[in-house]
């Protein structure tokens, strides 16, 4: 587009004219000429007017995911909103996402986290997310610590296979699925098999008193081998332990009615 110039008669007495950025002296005629930009500034004149116009359209209406914003004497504002804050500075406008994003904004709270770390829940529904103390060694499992307490990385139990243990010292007592008993009367303590058992069902038993024994007795129908040794059939059958520390693992094989010992420490007698 070529340049578009208006010729301005300044009858001697106008010699220079400035501008924003420099200034421009009449020629020897005595004329200044005002030109457009070339590209969307144009200049027209007509009488003793000079009228400059700016090409194209100027936005009325700023469309958004909700709504729209209309500009108020030539200014729109850009307002931060929830988790997000606007900055400008000469003629940038910034726009930041809060750091860190909360909780019940989507985010988690927190700016950084442990490499490989567990992450929990916050204190509350709401506060930021916590890392668990450590990351552990080879081996160890992540365990409960109780309500309100992070969990953390713990040696692994051993020999319970996670049973519930109990001391009984009264004379009898009935086996339960996992559960472990350690006999620990004077004299002995009869434990008997339950009447209905799953297979893959376990109990374990061991002499705990220094002159007591257990006796693993059987209902109806019911008999234990113990390696290949198998104790008499029904309420007949038994197995007895010989001495103190001697230990047990019972496993229903058979539904209701069979059962494989393991002796883990001592010997049994199998009756």
């Amino acid at each position: 587009m070529s340049q578009q110039g208006i010729l301005v008669e300044t009858e001697g007495h106008v010699e220079t004219f400035s501008t924003d950025s420099g200034s421009a002296v009449s020629s020897a005629a005595g004329v200044i000429t005002f030109v457009g930009d070339g590209g969307a500034i144009t200049s027209s004149g007509a009488g003793s007017t000079v009228t400059y116009t700016v090409s194209g359209s100027v936005p009325t209406s700023f469309s958004s995911d909700s709504g729209s914003a209309v500009p108020a004497a030539g200014v729109i504002t850009f307002a931060g909103g929830t988790g997000i804050n606007t900055s400008g500075s000469g003629s940038t406008l910034t726009i930041n996402l809060d750091d860190p994003v909360v909780v019940d904004d989507g985010g988690s709270g927190r700016s950084t986290a442990t490499a490989y770390g567990v992450i929990c829940g916050g204190t509350t529904s709401t506060s930021a997310q916590q890392s668990v103390a450590s990351l552990g060694t080879a081996a160890q499992v992540l365990t409960s610590n109780g309500a309100g307490a992070l969990p953390t990385f713990q040696d692994a139990g051993g020999g319970g296979g996670g049973l519930t243990w109990n001391v009984i010292t009264a004379a009898s007592d009935d086996l339960e699925a996992s559960n472990g008993y350690f006999a620990n009367n004077a004299t002995s303590v009869t434990i008997t098999l339950p009447a209905t058992a799953t297979v893959g069902e376990s109990f374990e038993v061991v002499a705990m008193h220094a002159a007591g024994t257990f006796i693993v007795a059987q209902n109806a129908g019911q008999s234990i081998q113990v390696g290949n040794s198998v104790s008499t059939t029904g309420v007949g059958g038994s197995i007895t332990s010989t001495a103190q520390g001697d230990w047990i693992q019972i496993v229903c094989n058979v539904t209701d009615t069979g059962f494989f010992a393991n002796v883990k420490q001592g010997n049994v007698t199998v009756a």
